[in-house]
């Protein structure tokens, strides 16, 4: 995949993907309550990659959780992450 990356997106300061929950890249894990009561990324397996979680219930985990919604506050997360320069 990093090589697909490389190749089409290497002009790009950020690409946002869908579906590569078993990659090492960083990742905002989506949970809905109706779909499981369990975190794909924390409770069936711990993966480091995790940064957030945009989620339509409250939860308590190690990373950020944030309103499923709030797509201002994943996007600030997302510039302050990856995109600002310290």
């Amino acid at each position: 995949m990093a090589e697909t990356i490389a190749t089409y997106c290497g002009d790009l300061d950020i690409l946002l993907t869908e579906g590569f929950k078993r990659s090492s890249m960083p990742k905002i894990e989506v949970h809905r309550r109706e779909c499981s009561d369990k975190l794909l990324c924390r409770d069936e397996e711990h993966d480091p990659t995790l940064i957030a979680v945009a989620s339509d219930r409250p939860l308590t985990v190690d990373v950020p959780v944030y309103d499923i919604n709030d797509s201002v506050g994943l996007c600030d997360l997302i510039v302050k992450k990856f995109l600002t320069v310290s």
